[in-house]
C-alpha cells in the first residue's frame, strides 16, 4: 500500500468528520484503514464513524437496494456540483488522486459531478475535493441528515 493513497484515507476521514458525513466505504484492497499511519494521521477521526471494507459491486449493490443516490466526483463530470440538487440519502464517490474513479464506479453512479476551477489547475487533492462536495451536501440538506462518503 502507497503511503500517498493511505493519507487520502486519513485526510478524507477528517474532513467526513468535520461535514457530519456517517460513514466511510473503503473500496477494494488498495487501502488498510487500519495501518497504524492511518490510524494516527486521522486523528481520532476514523473512529467517530462507521467504517465498511467491501468490493465496488457489493457497495453499488448495496445503494441500489437501499436507494441511496450515488454521486461521482470527476474532472470530466458534465454538471456542476453546485447545479445539482443532491436527493438524499446519498452517497460521494470520490477516486484516488493518481488514478481517479474507477469507469465500473462511474457507470453506476446517477449523478457525475465537477468542481469547475480557474487557472491552470485540473485537479484538487481528493481531501478538498471532499469538503467542498460533502459541505455543499450539507448546505441544501440543513442540518437534519448527514450525507454519507465513500474513499477510494
Amino acid at each position: 500500500m502507497g503511503g500517498r493513497f493511505r493519507l487520502e484515507v486519513c485526510d478524507e476521514a477528517r474532513t467526513a468528520e468535520a461535514a457530519g458525513a456517517t460513514g466511510l466505504f473503503v473500496l477494494g484492497p488498495d487501502c488498510d484503514p487500519y495501518d497504524p499511519a492511518t490510524i494516527r494521521a486521522t486523528m481520532g477521526s476514523l473512529f467517530s464513524q462507521k467504517l465498511i471494507n467491501c468490493s465496488p459491486r457489493d457497495f453499488t449493490d448495496w445503494a441500489r437496494s437501499n436507494r441511496v443516490a450515488i454521486v461521482a466526483s470527476s474532472p470530466t463530470g458534465l454538471m456542476d456540483y453546485k447545479a445539482l440538487r443532491y436527493r438524499f440519502p446519498a452517497v460521494v464517490v470520490i477516486g484516488s488522486e493518481k488514478r481517479g474513479l474507477s469507469k465500473q464506479l462511474l457507470e453506476c453512479a446517477d449523478f457525475i459531478v465537477r468542481i469547475p476551477m480557474q487557472g491552470g489547475c485540473d485537479s484538487l487533492n481528493v481531501a478538498v475535493a471532499t469538503g467542498i462536495l460533502l459541505f455543499e451536501m450539507v448546505s441544501q440538506r440543513g442540518q437534519k441528515r448527514r450525507p454519507s462518503m465513500t474513499a477510494r
